[in-house]
């Protein structure tokens, strides 16, 4: 599907539009696993682009496009901590938990983005909201998350004590 702006894509067909968005995701995840990470994020950017060309005409219609916008920017988060930029992956999120408040990925992947950047309270209630929400048999990557953010926790506590007894001496 050629990316064309403007006119041209609006008025193409809601069906034609959801199929070129469903090929970029799908573009997009193929070099994602093959860890080409600027090639997936510009197949999802250009799903981003189609979706935001497309209106549902009805309710059943925007579920859909809601659906693969959320799956988009979550998508996108996960390019986003490949490549270490993790204020994109914080907001992506939180446009994806604004679609969908439950989405356990968009909580675990913005955790991981807050610990990477040192911010662990934030990091805290992402990955512990993120546990909360996922399966029990899904939890491998969030268990390994939170266990990196109590050693972070560990750190950060012993760094205060040592600054503390360095002040009083």
């Amino acid at each position: 599907f050629p990316v064309t702006i403007g006119s041209s894509l609006y008025h193409k067909p809601f069906s034609e539009k959801l199929e070129a968005i469903r090929a970029y995701r799908e573009e997009g995840n193929t070099h994602f696993r093959e860890k080409k990470f600027v090639e997936s994020k510009e197949a999802y950017l250009r799903a981003l682009l189609y979706l935001d060309y497309s209106f549902g005409s009805n309710d059943a219609e925007d579920d859909v496009l809601d659906s693969e916008r959320l799956k988009v920017y979550i998508n996108l988060a996960a390019v986003s901590i490949e490549t270490k930029h993790y204020k994109d992956t914080i907001n992506r999120c939180r446009l994806a938990i604004q679609l969908d408040d439950q989405c356990s990925k968009a909580y675990f992947r913005r955790g991981v983005a807050h610990l990477r950047l040192g911010e662990l309270e934030e990091a805290q209630a992402d990955l512990y909201k993120a546990m909360k929400l996922t399966p029990l048999d899904s939890r491998k990557s969030v268990e390994g998350a939170i266990h990196e953010l109590n050693s972070k926790w560990r750190e950060y506590k012993k760094k205060s004590r040592d600054i503390a007894k360095a002040s009083i001496s």
